[in-house]
């Protein structure tokens, strides 16, 4: 094998954020009693979520005033309340896993690499979410180990949450290390700053050709079986 380990984002990597977003909100709204949105109310919260949250990732706010100020925004913006925005983030973020969906190929190359290859999650998500979204999706049954940024102190794509990680599961070589995300801001360059190899997931390939220097872009998580050499 050409990697004895690989480091998995969540968020747009193994798991499609988008159902499960859809569902949280509506439950926030309706458990808020402030009743139910359209389809093109929840497009415009993942604009809105998307913009809050590349904010964050480029240090130009912080992540713990992001989580609510998006709710804010989103409230006012569709004629709500906007002052029950933390309210909301509260609901929403112990709602995200109920609502969870694989990427195609996601659960079946994290089901190949079980017990062959040495599986981490690492993500910059919030501690409350992403634990209940892991364990309510099964990969915390399939991976070895979780590394949430909020534990850690630092946020991918900072070479120290990555010098966390690898100092934690044994100090592996770095060139056996294969890091798997979809953010040309976290992921990607966290990974080339930490020295391991980095493969960037897009079901798009709209990111394709960064100029970044990723080693792999693929638009299919099976075709990790080749590059990792673990055969289905």
């Amino acid at each position: 094998m050409k990697y004895d380990v690989v480091l998995w984002d969540v968020d747009g990597t193994l798991l499609d954020p988008l159902p499960a977003e859809r569902s949280a909100v509506r439950k926030a709204l309706s458990v808020l009693g402030l009743g139910d949105c359209s389809e093109e109310e929840l497009d415009r919260y993942h604009t809105i979520n998307w913009k809050w949250w590349t904010l964050a990732e480029e240090g130009k706010e912080k992540k713990d005033e992001i989580v609510w100020k998006r709710f804010e925004e989103f409230l006012e913006t569709i004629g709500k309340d906007g002052a029950k925005a933390r309210e909301m983030n509260g609901i929403y973020m112990e709602s995200l896993g109920d609502g969870f969906q694989y990427n195609p190929g996601g659960f079946e190359i994290l089901s190949l690499f079980k017990g062959r290859v040495k599986q981490y999650v690492v993500t910059n998500g919030y501690r409350r979410s992403q634990v209940n979204k892991i364990e309510k999706s099964g990969i915390c049954g399939m991976v070895d180990g979780v590394f949430i940024s909020e534990d850690i102190g630092y946020d991918k794509p900072r070479k120290e949450f990555f010098d966390a990680v690898l100092h934690a599961i044994g100090d592996p070589q770095r060139e056996r290390v294969l890091l798997v995300g979809d953010s040309l801001l976290t992921d990607m360059p966290g990974g080339i700053n930490a020295g391991i190899d980095t493969c960037l997931y897009d079901r798009t390939g709209r990111k394709f050709g960064s100029g970044l220097a990723i080693d792999y872009e693929i638009d299919d998580l099976v075709a990790l079986s080749s590059i990792v050499g673990v055969k289905g």
